[in-house]
């Protein structure tokens, strides 16, 4: 089966007047939505964009405090300064916040939509993920995907029977116009329209003009080509106007199993929940509720868990995480135990989500997942019984939670040493949620300063850090927590002296959870990791991450209602992170979108 080219394809919407699929008289095509910013002209449509901004995918990033500083960018021979990240609410405030009515597919979400619905992979021509509305490369990327799709699909025998459901008879018209029906209801996420199926029914009443063979097979593949440029399918569209409370819509079935799949699976609804859609099921609370635990069980909400823990604890390929390394004295370490360390991390967070686990539990849990590398460093006996493969294990009770595991520790450690600035500042920074504000660079990359009565790295750090532009956030904030993990050396073993100085190493100190709060004794790592279990500080800090990440935008007033009301749950203790997610579907700003403001 040939691949159809480009121009074929745009000159047979073309035709139809579906200026490639963008009017909305296309197939599965939307009517054009004023942004308020410059739209970019598809190649091949007269004058009607492909609207509909798409957010950063959730899995690049987590939403953080006050954003980061945005870079210049170059549009064509003009540098422009893009406006500052807007800032996260800090307090709850009724309403819902606006989004966009016709969001994009981001490119996770794109790749795992194909997936469930071809069984194929992406091809992965898509252009790089960007903010904004569809540029020449976006389009040229969706374009070269649908074709390579088509043509992968009516290439395999197994793939196309699933796409062709039907056995064509005569020219086959009857069973593509069936096809059309079943394959662009799954892929649109809700039935075709009336006028959609009409715009599907002139371009096979043109399948000679538009193909060269005019097979079944050959229209076939056009018709999957065409379904998978569609806005409808792109596009993830929220066009219904069924009034709810002031100022809002409520969303259709079909617009909340959208929802529904895309935050918690990121990826197309299931039959199941097509189903309910159909049924027009989805409509209350309740309804909602019952389908969003029975999927937030399901592994595809563990595949999005691991994405935000991931986010969570800034485990990515350019990280500290992957970028470990020591000196060769440490003899217990290697380069490869590092995908160990890593490895572990990542099992740890998995199943305390999919063992219906709490965040209390990330912190508090004696579970740890070792392979001969890692149980050597763990100091348990006889390590060569552990092998290659991650093998459950129960650890001491000195080593409760994702932040006394081997891969944490080694990560955030110098290559000699251990560094408490380092694991101390993520420690109240990503999982406190305490900002003392940027680091000095030069104090955090220079060298302590060492003499004799020196004798330990604290007193080494708390001396390189006592000057008073240091010591404001440092005494406070930063060196405590990382103080009490010098119970564990740079690989992350346990130590209770100086290797080079045999001085006891002291690991009690003050932790400060907020920045006016008084400071609280603890007494080691595992006081410090029950006590920050038990912060309801802490606490917040954990759901205001996962709303951020779900809502995939930066905390707005109603946001804030709904971390206020997660984290009373947390706080009650027994909350499981499946339960938390499938709570985010429970709020206003989940079941209704904001009336746009006419200008």
């Amino acid at each position: 089966m040939r691949r159809f080219e480009h121009s074929l394809v745009i000159s047979s919407l073309l035709a139809l007047g579906c200026s490639g699929g963008l009017s909305d008289e296309g197939p599965g095509g939307l009517a054009p939505v004023d942004t308020g910013a410059p739209s970019t002209v598809v190649p091949g449509a007269s004058s009607q964009p492909l609207g509909g901004a798409t957010s950063p995918s959730p899995a690049a990033s987590v939403p953080t405090p006050g954003g980061a500083a945005s870079s210049p960018i170059t549009v064509g021979s003009s540098t422009v300064t893009p406006p500052p990240p807007p800032k996260p609410a800090s307090a709850c405030m009724d309403g819902v916040p606006g989004t966009s009515q016709i969001p994009r597919l981001t490119n996770s979400q794109y790749s795992r939509t194909v997936y469930d619905l071809l069984e194929t992979f992406d091809p992965g021509l898509l252009a790089a993920e960007q903010v904004g509305d569809i540029t020449q490369s976006i389009w040229t990327g969706y374009n070269a995907s649908a074709d390579a799709l088509a043509l992968t699909v009516m290439g395999d025998a197994a793939l196309k029977a699933k796409f062709l459901k039907c056995t064509p008879t005569g020219d086959g018209t009857e069973c593509l116009k069936s096809t059309v029906k079943d394959f662009g209801r799954r892929a649109f996420r809700r039935p075709l329209t009336t006028e959609e199926i009409a715009s599907f029914d002139k371009l096979l009443a043109k399948r000679a003009e538009v193909t060269k063979t005019n097979s079944v097979d050959e229209v076939a593949e056009l018709l999957l080509s065409s379904i998978l440029k569609s806005p409808s399918f792109i596009q993830r569209a929220e066009l219904a106007e069924t009034p709810g409370t002031t100022g809002t819509f409520k969303l259709s079935s079909h617009e909340v199993a959208s929802r529904l799949s895309y935050m918690l699976w990121g990826s197309m609804p299931d039959p199941t929940l097509d189903a309910a859609a159909d049924a027009n099921a989805l409509q209350t609370p309740a309804q909602i509720l019952e389908q969003a635990k029975r999927m937030a069980a399901d592994p595809k909400a563990a595949d999005i868990a691991k994405e935000f823990h991931r986010a969570y604890i800034e485990l990515t390929g350019s990280s500290r995480w992957a970028q470990t390394a020591k000196d060769a004295s440490f003899t217990n370490f290697s380069a490869s135990v590092v995908p160990d360390m890593i490895a572990e991390e990542e099992m740890l967070f998995d199943k305390i989500y999919t063992g219906g686990k709490s965040f209390q539990d990330l912190l508090t849990t004696d579970e740890g997942y070792v392979t001969s590398r890692t149980a050597a460093i763990y100091g348990l006996a006889n390590p060569a019984q552990y092998g290659d493969t991650l093998t459950p294990v129960k650890l001491d009770a000195s080593r409760p939670g994702f932040l006394t595991r081997v891969g944490f520790l080694a990560a955030y450690s110098k290559q000699t040493r251990t560094s408490p600035i380092l694991r101390g500042a993520f420690v109240t920074k990503r999982v406190i949620g305490v900002d003392p504000g940027p680091p000095d660079p030069n104090v955090l990359d220079g060298e302590a300063p060492n003499s004799p009565e020196l004798d330990t790295n604290r007193k080494r750090v708390a001396a390189q850090t006592a000057a008073v532009a240091c010591a404001t956030c440092h005494a406070k904030f930063v060196n405590p927590s990382g103080f009490v993990l010098e119970a564990f050396d740079t690989t992350g073993a346990s130590q209770s002296v100086e290797r080079d100085t045999k001085a006891a190493i002291e690991t009690n100190a003050e932790l400060v959870f907020s920045v006016t709060g008084a400071g609280v004794p603890v007494t080691g790592p595992a006081d410090m990791m029950a006590k920050i279990a038990a912060s309801p500080e802490a606490q917040r800090f954990y759901a205001s991450k996962w709303v951020g990440y779900a809502y995939n935008r930066t905390l707005t007033g109603p946001d804030v209602c709904t971390v206020d009301a997660l984290t009373a749950k947390v706080t009650a203790g027994g909350y499981s992170i499946q339960n938390l997610l499938a709570d985010l579907t429970q709020t206003n700003v989940f079941l209704t979108r904001a009336i746009e403001a006419t200008p």
